[in-house]
């Protein structure tokens, strides 16, 4: 159990066991527009490489005609697999993200998928690279295959996390746009790009770089949830804390109130879907209430070489 925090102990033991998620294999992932479907984020591509000399056993389907034609000679072209990918994780460490009422905070659950995700993509031999949004201009961390590069970025959102506290002042209601936005430049095109957010702070602003992000990435959105946001608690009263700032006192004694509770909760869900699923963004849930990795070996069926291709 991991709580309120985590720290950079926590997040490098994930390594141990999160090397072997196949992180280009997502099972099951949910689209508002188009429901339950299996999805694959797209592994490795094929770079054309040469053309030469047909040899016996080359597959004719790769024969280039146009240079046979002008030679008078049969040629083959050759590929190879592209070297390596960028995978970059954009972390939501918002002191939104600071609740939870069972084992973890959303805010540890999401930083725990962003360190697993990051050794998988490293031990498939990718670049990894990372951005916090946290409502602060935050430094992000460029593609690289290098530990030292990883580590480095565990240990910006351990500072991230750590510095969260029930007194932080809400982030700009468009942080998660500015983020987004500062994100699309930074980046080369055809990267695996993971979005790990609760996604209550998902707005309108955010459609645009939301649109343009997933045209030119094969972008995954992990919707990290409390299982309050499910399930309302049991009758009685309640300090919470809203996201503006403000706290509040929830009464569950009455029936209408947790029923008000639970449909306002599931449309707030709803929302995000809806947002995700009008650019095709697929989207899958982790749950706070649970263990993180065992989440992530089913989401990701663990492979090894899964990312290689």
């Amino acid at each position: 159990m991991s709580g309120a925090y985590t720290d950079l102990h926590q997040l490098v033991e994930l390594g141990r066991d999160a090397r072997t998620l196949g992180i280009y294999s997502a099972q099951h992932v949910r689209s508002a527009l188009s429901g339950q479907h299996r999805s694959r984020l797209r592994g490795r591509g094929i770079d054309f490489d040469e053309v030469r000399r047909y040899q016996a056993g080359d597959d004719i389907r790769s024969i280039d005609w146009r240079v046979t034609a002008r030679s008078g000679i049969a040629h083959t072209k050759l590929y190879h697999e592209e070297r390596e990918r960028p995978v970059v994780v954009l972390l939501d460490q918002s002191p939104a993200m600071f609740f939870g009422s069972h084992l973890n905070f959303k805010s540890v659950t999401a930083a725990e998928c962003a360190a697993a995700l990051a050794w998988a993509a490293l031990e498939h031999g990718d670049r990894i690279g990372g951005l916090l949004a946290t409502g602060a201009p935050e430094r992000l961390f460029r593609p690289y295959r290098s530990r030292q590069t990883l580590l480095h970025w565990l240990q910006a959102i351990v500072d991230a996390n750590q510095r969260l506290t029930s007194s932080t002042p809400p982030a700009p209601a468009n942080y998660l746009a500015d983020t987004l936005a500062s994100l699309y430049p930074a980046i080369d095109s055809g990267a695996a790009l993971f979005i790990i957010s609760d996604g209550l702070s998902l707005n309108e602003a955010c459609e645009p770089h939301l649109h343009r992000l997933g045209k030119h990435h094969d972008l995954l959105f992990l919707r990290v949830t409390d299982p309050l946001e499910h399930n309302p608690p049991e009758a009685g009263l309640y300090p919470l804390k809203q996201s503006q700032g403000q706290a509040i006192l929830l009464n569950t004694r009455s029936a209408r109130v947790r029923q008000h509770y639970q449909q306002g909760c599931t449309e707030q869900l709803q929302r995000v879907e809806q947002r995700l699923g009008r650019f095709g963004i697929p989207l899958q849930e982790i749950d706070a209430g649970q263990a993180t990795l065992p989440q992530l070996q089913a989401l990701f069926p663990g492979q090894r070489g899964a990312g290689r291709g």
